[in-house]
């Protein structure tokens, strides 16, 4: 019984760990997509002669 519960807790924290992983990968994708708006807009404002 007490084997399985180190079990339990161990897959818990590997699930954790893999959540947050997932977590600060899609903040990274969303942080990389905006720098990529962001440039794109940049590029696109230098060609508008005003």
């Amino acid at each position: 019984m007490e084997s399985l519960k180190k079990e339990i807790e161990q897959v818990k924290k590997d699930t954790i760990s893999k959540l947050e992983g997932n977590e600060s990968y899609m903040k990274q994708e969303a942080r990389s997509k905006d720098d990529a708006d962001v440039n794109q807009l940049a590029e696109f404002g230098k060609g508008v002669k005003v």
